[in-house]
C-alpha cells in the first residue's frame, strides 16, 4: 500500500464525536464520552465503591427494603454484577484503561464526576499502515511530555513522590515497545520518505502542546497518566501485537533499514520544551523585581568608556542584592 502525505490528516478521530479537553488527544473528560458508555463507566465506578465499603463489614441483618432493590447486598452478587457490566462495557468498545481508571477511583471512595480524566488508550490490534505508525508516534510524544512534567513536579516542586524505580522501568519498556512497533510497521509498508518523516518525526509543535497542557493538569492527574503507561504487562502486549509483522512479507518498495526515533530523542525534545516554558514564566518576575528596585528618574543614564565610578555613585551591588531579595521565595528555577 502506497501512502501519501494526505493520509496523515485526521489520523486520530475523536471517539464518539466528543470534544477532547486538556492536552488534545491525550485525555478525554468522562462527561464527554457517549452517554451509553458514560452510564456503564459510572456503574462500574459505583460497584467498585460498594465493594470497597462492603469489604470487611458485616451485612445488616435487617437491611432497608428499598435499598435491597437498589444496591447489591453481598460479595457474590457484587462479583456477578461487576463481571456482567465489565463484559458489557468491553463489548460496547469501552477501552480497558477507562474501566481500570473508574474502578480505581471507586476503590478510593471517589464518586462519579464528569470532569474525571480518562487516558488515551493504546490500540493493541490494528492493521499495518501509516495510521499505526502515527498512532504509536503520538503515544511516544505523550509519554515524553508526561515523563518530564512529572519529573518537574516531583523533583522541583515536591508535588509528587519520587518515581518508583520498578514503575519507571515499566514505563521505559512501554516507550521502547511503541518505538519497536512503529519501526517494524514502517519497514513493512510502502511509504514515501516525506510521509515517513511526518509520521515518525518528532513534531515540536505537538510536544509543545502536550507539555503546556500537562502543566495545566493537577499533579494527581499527571501521575495517573504516568501510571497508565507504566501498567504491568503493557509492553509485553505491545510486543505481542508485532506477531503479524514478523510473519508478513514486506510490501514492494518498503525500506528495511528505516527506523523510528529513539525514546531518548522524544524525552530530550520534551525536556528542552519544558525548560523554555519555565524560563519564559520566570522572565516577567525578574523584570518586575529589577523595576521595583531601580530609582525613578527622567534622566537617561549613559556610561562612557573611561568613566570613573565611586562608592557613592556605584549602586550596582545594592541593586543586585535587592533583586536577589525580591526573587527569594519565587518559583523554583
Amino acid at each position: 500500500m502506497s501512502t501519501s502525505d494526505d493520509d496523515l490528516v485526521n489520523t486520530f478521530p475523536v471517539r464518539g464525536g466528543s470534544v477532547i479537553t486538556g492536552p488534545q488527544g491525550l485525555v478525554i473528560r468522562a462527561g464527554q464520552v457517549p452517554q451509553k458508555q458514560a452510564m456503564m463507566l459510572r456503574q462500574i465506578q459505583e460497584l467498585a465503591t460498594w465493594a470497597t465499603e462492603l469489604g470487611g463489614q458485616r451485612i445488616d441483618d435487617r437491611p432497608d427494603e428499598e435499598n435491597l432493590t437498589r444496591t447489591p447486598t453481598g460479595t457474590a452478587e457484587l462479583d456477578r454484577l461487576q463481571a456482567s457490566i465489565q463484559t458489557q462495557a468491553h463489548a460496547a468498545g469501552i477501552p480497558g484503561s477507562w474501566i481500570e481508571r473508574v474502578t480505581r477511583l471507586g476503590q478510593q471512595g471517589i464518586g462519579w464526576h464528569e470532569d474525571h480524566l480518562l487516558p488515551n488508550p493504546i490500540a493493541l490490534t490494528q492493521r499495518r499502515s501509516i495510521y499505526r505508525i502515527a498512532h504509536d508516534t503520538q503515544h511516544l510524544t505523550d509519554m515524553a511530555g508526561i515523563a518530564v512534567v512529572r519529573e518537574h513536579l516531583a523533583g522541583r516542586l515536591n508535588a509528587l513522590p519520587v518515581r518508583d524505580p520498578i514503575i519507571a522501568v515499566q514505563y521505559s519498556r512501554t516507550m521502547h515497545a511503541l518505538r519497536m512497533r512503529a519501526t517494524h510497521t514502517g519497514r513493512m509498508i510502502t511509504i514515501s520518505a516525506r510521509a515517513r518523516e511526518r509520521a515518525w518525526g518528532i513534531d515540536q509543535q505537538a510536544i509543545t502542546g502536550r507539555v503546556r497542557g500537562l502543566l495545566q493538569l493537577s499533579p494527581a492527574e499527571v501521575d495517573m497518566l504516568w501510571q497508565h503507561y507504566a501498567a504491568p504487562g503493557l509492553a509485553g502486549r505491545l510486543r505481542n501485537s508485532l506477531r503479524d509483522l514478523r510473519h508478513a512479507a514486506p510490501q514492494a518498495g518498503a525500506d528495511p533499514e528505516a527506523s523510528a526515533p529513539a525514546p531518548e530523542q522524544f524525552l530530550a525534545a520534551a525536556r528542552e520544551t519544558l525548560d523554555v516554558m519555565l524560563t519564559e514564566q520566570r522572565s516577567p518576575l525578574i523584570g518586575v523585581a529589577i523595576t521595583d528596585v531601580l530609582p525613578e528618574t527622567d534622566v537617561t543614564r549613559v556610561w562612557e568608556p573611561g568613566t570613573n565610578t565611586t562608592q557613592a555613585t556605584d549602586t550596582g551591588s545594592d541593586i543586585a542584592s535587592s533583586v536577589h531579595r525580591n526573587l527569594e521565595g519565587g518559583p523554583d528555577p
